[in-house]
């Protein structure tokens, strides 16, 4: 009995001093790639990319974990950083901040950032790519992918922080590049136990500059730039704007219809006041498609209600004409 008892307990012993031992299994991989700046007023060498914790005790991430960017076809992996050290600060909704040296100095004070990155997001990958929160033997555990339609590659990660349809999709990518033009960065907009759902929606254009925090919980303020103010929920300026930057429009009060119609038609409403597509059918504020000029056009059994009605006041014109005429 003492010898059943003393295998199980050596059991346990080992199975604790396991799992003591893999911080890797349960103390990183709970992360957000929370914010991102692909360059400062133009600038592509000042970069920078917030982490943030998803639950605590997320601080372990030395030699276990990675950033990683990808081109618009998800292909020629560049690794930004494999992470030297762990940090400090393990709190829910702690960040770990990574920067280029040349980022450091635009923001009021100057950043101090948990690290700094190896290479750079190249400029070839702005347009269209993805980045990636990875383990170093390559599981991916939050993946930020832009570009639209112009990225091919996966959008695919782990369920352990893309759990809102359980399958472990990322996407439909964000629509446009990344960020390089002003001050403002690309922000998720889910709290911190936020799980992703897909990029398109899950992150949004800051407004008027953004602010970076370290691991130390310290904020840099990057600012200088005009605030956005024609209304629209994506964050983007109407074309021609120079102080905003450049990108799919999706709201009607901006003139991008005009120039891009046909995108993101939406023919199934007859009055449309909501300004909810490039273009909706009868909303004047936005030019019309010919796609949703069709829909306008009543069916044909509204033709058929119309052509009977008008046929028995036709009739009916003439009984009451004939009646008159026999009661003379």
């Amino acid at each position: 009995m003492q010898g059943i008892v003393g295998r199980r307990a050596w059991i346990i012993g080992v199975c604790v001093a396991g799992w003591l031992a893999s911080p890797a299994l349960a103390t990183f991989h709970l992360m957000q790639v929370e914010q991102v700046i692909a360059g400062v007023n133009g600038d592509t060498n000042a970069q920078a990319i917030q982490l943030r914790m998803r639950s605590s005790v997320q601080n372990f991430i030395g030699g276990v974990s990675r950033l990683v960017v990808r081109n618009a076809s998800g292909a020629s992996p560049v690794t930004l950083i494999s992470f030297p050290s762990d940090v400090a600060n393990g709190a829910f909704g702690d960040r770990v901040l990574v920067t280029t040296a040349a980022f450091n100095s635009l923001t009021s004070p100057t950043t101090v950032p948990d690290f700094t990155m190896t290479n750079r997001i190249p400029d070839a990958y702005l347009p269209a790519g993805s980045l990636t929160f990875e383990s170093t033997s390559g599981i991916v555990y939050w993946r930020l992918s832009w570009g639209g339609a112009s990225y091919t590659g996966l959008n695919t990660g782990a369920i352990d922080n893309d759990r809102g349809t359980v399958n472990g999709n990322f996407g439909p990518p964000w629509p446009a590049a990344l960020l390089t033009s002003g001050v403002d960065a690309l922000l998720f907009q889910g709290t911190a136990s936020a799980f992703s759902t897909q990029n398109e929606d899950d992150y949004a254009v800051t407004n008027g500059g953004s602010t970076w925090t370290n691991n130390p919980r310290n904020s840099f303020t990057l600012s200088g730039g005009a605030v956005c103010t024609d209304g629209d929920a994506d964050g983007y300026g109407d074309p021609g704007d120079a102080s905003c930057p450049a990108g799919p429009e999706t709201d009607c009060d901006d003139t991008q219809a005009a120039i891009n119609p046909g995108a993101a038609e939406n023919c199934t409403d007859t009055v449309d006041n909501n300004c909810d597509t490039l273009t909706d059918c009868d909303d004047p504020t936005c030019v019309e498609d010919p796609a949703c000029l069709t829909s306008e056009i009543p069916a044909a059994s509204t033709w058929g209600l119309v052509t009977m009605v008008a046929a028995l006041l036709t009739c009916g014109t003439c009984v009451i004409r004939r009646r008159a005429t026999r009661a003379e």
